[in-house]
């Protein structure tokens, strides 16, 4: 009988693989300890590790958790011990073993879980990570905890360094890069992109800069990895996938500091990840750490996650061709005119900070909502409709649908930045970011449009 692939053998054999690779160096005493000990004692063949390659390290996890509980003659603490063993056989536990080590055993056993270990599982693609960076994360601003960091800024620091550590921080990232010169940016982006215009690039960098925040960063990385929203938690770095299917899939720690508080939980994990490492690699800096770039650390996965942002929402409207909705590099969307109207008026609440309600304006046939999507549809279809018909309400759902499915192409982690939510309870639709915008409209017989800039989106809507 054919074994099932990817079972819990294979599983285990892609740990135990990613714990002899995590150094770098293949010991012998652990390949030993591997063919001596563990593949007869976990009845492992060489078809199981061929498997293990297809397996990411969290993929991995969730299998054991899934199966190893119901086979005779595996435990969870054996598993853990000997995983333990393994990284010990060469006499010493480098530091990502120890990584390795940690997540396993707190993912897998939710009983001794006080840690509020998570594993997940990241693209790479746009962004690289250090394994010697602690990223602080979060879906929503959580003032208090953000408040502990800030205030406690350079203690974290000083622990983390402590143990090989960088604490990474997007708000002192970004107050550091605010410090720059303006020339000192563009030597940066020269250096780092060598062959797109500086000048041009330079422009939306800046404006890119002032946007950036810890939520935004946190909703690109993880949206599309992880359901539920991200408590505010220290994302850590312990392995990349073995096999060419998996290609820039990272696998991370994703440590939450909410329930025991930030500073305690730091501390705990420290405690832990000390106890487990065999390695003391004491990297205190003294004294002010240096402003300049730095292309190796951090910095220049701050520079890159700015470059992945989509800085503006770009409305084309031009009575010779059908109106567009251009959002950076993902692409231009076509929605029906008054799905587009909808659009537009829906981005007017939202600077103007009012709720777009479909109750009240169907009530309230002369509110500044109703009136501003009847000019803007007007605008848009020239249809020379001096006042608003019935029917502009009494369809908005299907209007709204149909502006919906245009933006159901979007990743995930755009899809609520720049797709309007519907709040069934209230009937309200609102947008889960503020989104800058930019209105480009084209007279009939002229090939120059009027370019409206975001500061000046509100005073246009005002003025059509």
């Amino acid at each position: 009988m054919k074994k099932k692939k990817n079972s819990h053998r294979s599983a285990i054999a892609r740990i135990f693989t990613a714990v002899i690779n995590a150094d770098g160096v293949i010991s012998e005493k652990e390949l030993e300890f591997l063919e001596g000990v563990l593949k007869p004692k976990y009845q492992l063949s060489d078809e199981d590790f061929d498997e293990a390659g297809g397996l990411s390290f969290v993929e991995a996890v969730q299998l054991i958790k899934r199966e190893v509980g119901s086979y005779s003659g595996i435990s969870y603490k054996e598993l853990i011990d000997d995983i333990d063993a393994l990284a010990w056989a060469d006499g010493n536990v480098h530091t990502k073993e120890a990584l390795l080590c940690l997540a396993f055993r707190h993912a897998v056993d939710d009983g001794a879980n006080y840690l509020g270990v998570k594993l997940v599982s990241c693209n790479e693609n746009h962004l690289k990570f250090s394994k010697k960076e602690i990223i602080y994360v979060e879906s929503e601003v959580d003032a208090l905890t953000n408040e502990v960091i800030d205030c406690n800024y350079e203690l974290i620091n000083y622990l983390l360094q402590s143990f090989g550590f960088q604490f990474v921080y997007i708000p002192k990232i970004k107050e550091r890069f605010l410090e720059y010169t303006d020339e000192y940016q563009k030597e940066i982006l020269r250096y780092l992109y060598p062959y797109v215009d500086t000048n041009e690039m330079y422009k939306s960098f800046v404006g890119r800069l002032f946007q950036a925040n810890t939520v935004d960063f946190t909703n690109m990385l993880l949206s599309d990895s992880v359901k539920d929203k991200v408590k505010p938690s220290l994302l850590i770095k312990i392995a990349s996938t073995l096999d060419k299917s998996h290609d820039n899939m990272t696998d991370f720690i994703l440590l939450d500091v909410t329930e025991n508080g930030f500073l305690t939980t730091l501390q705990r994990f420290l405690s832990k990840y000390d106890n487990l490492s065999g390695q003391n690699t004491v990297q205190v800096l003294r004294g002010r750490r240096s402003n300049e770039f730095n292309g190796k650390s951090f910095h220049r996965t701050f520079v890159d996650y700015l470059n992945n942002m989509v800085s503006e929402v770009e409305i084309h409207l031009d009575h010779s061709h059908k109106p567009f909705v251009q959002l950076g590099s993902l692409g231009a969307f076509c929605p029906p005119p008054k799905s587009l109207a909808l659009y537009i008026t829906l981005l007017y609440c939202s600077h103007k900070g009012e709720p777009f309600t479909k109750e009240w304006a169907k009530a309230n046939r002369l509110d500044e909502q109703y009136k501003m999507f009847c000019k803007v549809y007007q605008l848009i279809t020239d249809n020379g409709v001096d006042s608003p018909t019935d029917d502009f309400y009494n369809n908005i759902q299907v209007d709204y649908n149909k502006l919906k499915s245009c933006f159901g192409k979007l990743p995930n982690k755009y899809l609520h930045q720049f797709a309007p939510d519907y709040d069934k309870t209230t009937q309200t639709y609102g947008f889960g970011v503020l989104l800058p915008v930019r209105m480009v409209c084209y007279n009939r017989g002229k090939k120059n449009g009027k370019t409206i800039d975001p500061q000046d989106f509100i005073g246009f809507c005002e003025a059509l």
